[in-house]
């Protein structure tokens, strides 16, 4: 394994142990030997995405949706509109906006990110309910209850 991917998983016991400065500061030299090896290549994607998820959970939200933003770009290019990975971006984004109370661009891209699993994975799918339960939660901060609530009455076939 290389050292950028060495660090990136150290990245991520750090943050699942609660140690968000040190993920952070380990996140970030992951992520700056990955995009000094090659701009454009899934590994900045993830990292960029992951970092952008320790920062929002220290408050650090503009810069979180910068690189939400740039995980979501460098995923287009590579993987095409319609990709899983793509959809997981455009919910990393979405989140982010939400925590900033950027709800109607939020709820956008959780749309997007919605149609693009029903269209790969199909209705039943358990990441469609994922974003069927996300997007209930931004119709929610919304104050649109009535279509949050029918959302969120559907079930998972798993479940």
């Amino acid at each position: 394994m290389d050292v950028s991917g060495s660090l990136a998983n150290l990245a991520i016991v750090l943050f699942h142990q609660g140690k968000l400065a040190e993920a952070e500061t380990t996140y970030r030299e992951a992520l700056a030997i990955s995009r000094k090896l090659q701009k454009e290549n899934p590994y900045v994607a993830i990292q960029a995405a992951n970092l952008a998820r320790v920062l929002q959970a220290q408050g650090k939200l503009a810069e979180a949706e910068t690189l939400q933003r740039e995980a979501l770009a460098i995923r287009k290019r590579l993987m095409g509109n319609d990709h899983p990975l793509v959809a997981n971006s455009l919910d990393g984004l979405a989140r982010a906006l939400q925590a900033q109370g950027k709800l109607a661009e939020a709820e956008t891209l959780q749309r997007e990110a919605l149609a693009i699993r029903k269209k790969l994975m199909g209705n039943e799918h358990p990441d469609v309910f994922s974003s069927l339960h996300q997007l209930g939660g931004l119709l929610q901060a919304q104050g649109r209850l009535v279509e949050a609530e029918a959302l969120y009455r559907r079930r998972s076939p798993i479940c």
